[in-house]
């Protein structure tokens, strides 16, 4: 699965990104197809960002690629593996125990002000950041790029070990998500990470 996020600027920042990718990955597994989850939302009629844009984008790139639009959590379960734009697509990919590596791309400015500020994190994905370590790969920025992405999902293709380590990981994250209360304990979570920054750039 190449899971790109739903908003603008995540699609065009990382969408080639995980096309090449993609490409890089089948070098070594001939075998692998993908599929490609958008939403009607993230589709622009106004801008270059619409659906028939998209489709020509991906096919030219990728011909047999499978592009699905609102049916995300029908493909989770179909999924031997994912790469996932960080955001909620992940918690939604943890609690259907699909393994994956989380990516992570904003503007060099962007980067830039948050490198400055001390408000870059060493942790971004939420699953990670919801168990307290991290298990889940994750790829930030320059990171975030074809030949790592590809090198990572080769691996787990290839020791399955990493894949049994992470599914038992998914499992300990459905269970505490499962519990009640789930999506508030999220957010204090992700709040007290988030004041923890401001803490450590006050200091």
């Amino acid at each position: 699965g190449l899971l790109p996020g739903s908003r603008e600027k995540e699609v065009k920042y990382l969408l080639p990104v995980l096309l090449r990718a993609a490409r890089l990955i089948r070098e070594n597994i001939p075998e692998a197809r993908f599929i490609i989850p958008l939403t009607s939302a993230t589709f622009k009629s106004s801008s270059s960002l619409n659906e028939q844009n998209i489709r020509n984008y991906i096919f030219k790139t990728l011909p047999d690629a499978i592009l699905t639009v609102d049916e995300t959590y029908n493909v989770y379960p179909i999924l031997d593996f994912a790469i996932v734009a960080s955001g909620t697509a992940t918690l939604e990919a943890a609690c259907a125990s699909t393994p994956m590596i989380i990516i992570y791309r904003v503007s060099l400015l962007t980067e830039f002000l948050a490198r400055i500020s001390g408000r870059l994190p060493l942790v971004f994905g939420l699953p990670n950041i919801i168990m307290g370590r991290r298990v889940i790969s994750e790829f930030a920025q320059r990171d975030a790029n074809p030949v790592k992405i590809a090198r990572e999902v080769t691996a787990f293709y290839f020791q399955g070990e990493k894949v049994q380590e992470q599914k038992d990981f998914l499992q300990e994250i459905k269970k505490k998500m499962g519990e009640p209360g789930a999506t508030e304990r999220a957010a204090s979570v992700v709040i007290d990470f988030l004041q923890e920054i401001d803490q450590g750039q006050q200091e």
